[in-house]
């Protein structure tokens, strides 16, 4: 399968999916749509993604802990990882140079594209 169309999508708030599989169907890409960590942490050891777009209050392994668990594989290291969040990036943690994009929720479609322009 080419997997250079398809976009992982991982966040629990089913608008934001919607919205942004809505968006990113219309450029194209062919959406993998998870609910939690876990599952975007068992799919990446099938797939690879052409990039992932990830929020990171979600359940089970939270989005924190999914940017250094991708980060530290050599299988996804180097995969473009986009946040969706509320938060801006100075109100966490995360390093932005282990990132690709940021995009703070609510997002409209141009952020989402400049950040998705960017990695692609």
């Amino acid at each position: 399968m080419d997997d250079s169309r398809t976009l992982f999508v991982c966040d629990d708030d089913e608008n934001a999916r919607r919205l942004i599989r809505g968006f990113l169907a219309k450029r194209g890409y062919r959406v993998r749509e998870m609910l939690s960590g876990d599952d975007l942490l068992v799919a990446l050891k099938n797939e690879r993604p052409a990039a992932i777009l990830l929020g990171l209050f979600i359940p089970g392994v939270n989005g924190w802990e999914c940017v250094a668990r991708i980060k530290s594989d050599p299988f996804t290291a180097n995969i473009p990882l986009i946040i969706v969040s509320v938060l801006s990036p100075q109100e966490t943690g995360i390093s932005l140079d282990e990132l690709s994009g940021w995009v703070q929720k609510p997002f409209n479609d141009e952020a989402l594209a400049t950040a998705l322009d960017r990695v692609l």
